[in-house]
């Protein structure tokens, strides 16, 4: 059940390639992916995940995209600084410290449950930099629950408990639930979440940022007028952000949970490639 911290290059040996890069920012050592070219499309994963998780979308949209994925402050590849506070504030701080460094004036943003999250602040934040929006159930709404385990990660009990548990079996238990097929979870890609997990630095920083004061815009969702696409899973119902954001196109995936991406990767990617061309017509 408890797992020791894996070395932070031993990880990144086995899950870094050709295509990675690394940028110092802030005391933080960020791994990211710069490929393709044309307009730019910034893609942000979840709590827990890694930018592995946007493969498929990769491979269609760079053709067509410039795709510049990002593994966050203490997830992925990217290193674990203690002096990072993961407010969702900072977050956002830190996302516009990396396009700077990019020279990016101007570009497209995604995201999927937090990423998603992280992208429609940047972008009522941001309002001229980004074009485009792209969210893929977004969570940080009034009525979402986290899941269980993120909610022990708040208690002062369950706190130690997830700082060293990371057994396969847990892993595989927690992430059957993120998968309308239990059969998408591969034996790679469960191996990749818990390699991943068990990273040096990548449990504490979950720990920090479940604990950690995130302020919530939620209201200011109705003044964003960037173009939308919203990608939901018909399993969680009506999402409230098709309600709030203007401009917003939304397609509803059958079949799907948590990651629309993973399970349905060329129809989900095409549905962005569809958006992206009808704003530019527009």
């Amino acid at each position: 059940m408890f797992k020791r911290d894996l070395p932070l290059n031993a990880v990144k040996e086995k899950y870094s390639d050709e295509q990675s890069m690394f940028m110092e920012l802030d005391g933080t050592e960020v791994h990211y992916k710069d490929e393709g070219s044309g307009e730019p499309l910034i893609l942000l994963h979840s709590i827990n995940t890694t930018l592995h998780d946007w493969d498929g979308w990769t491979n269609v949209l760079c053709p067509h995209l410039r795709i510049i994925r990002l593994d966050l402050p203490g997830f992925g590849l990217s290193s674990y600084d203690k002096y990072f506070d993961f407010r969702l504030d900072s977050y956002i701080y830190f996302l516009k410290k990396f396009t700077t460094k990019l020279q990016l004036n101007h570009f497209a943003i995604g995201g999927v449950a937090w990423g998603a999250d992280i992208a429609w602040h940047y972008t009522s934040l941001h309002p001229y930099i980004v074009d485009k929006l792209v969210l893929v159930n977004p969570t940080d709404y009034e009525t979402y629950k986290p899941p269980f385990y993120q909610q022990m990660s708040q208690k002062w009990f369950g706190k130690p408990l997830y700082r060293w548990s990371g057994s396969k079996q847990i892993i595989r238990r927690r992430a059957k639930k993120w998968f309308n097929d239990p059969k998408q979870l591969t034996a790679d890609l469960l191996e990749r979440y818990q390699m991943m997990l068990l990273k040096e630095g990548n449990r504490k920083a979950f720990i920090a940022l479940n604990n950690a004061f995130h302020r919530n815009r939620f209201d200011r969702l109705k003044n964003i007028q960037t173009p939308t696409l919203l990608l939901c899973s018909q399993s969680f119902g009506k999402s409230p952000f098709e309600q709030e954001i203007p401009k917003v196109q939304t397609h509803y995936y059958y079949n799907t949970k948590n990651y629309p991406m993973l399970e349905l990767p060329s129809q989900t990617a095409r549905d962005v490639l569809d958006f992206v061309d009808a704003v530019k017509i527009k």
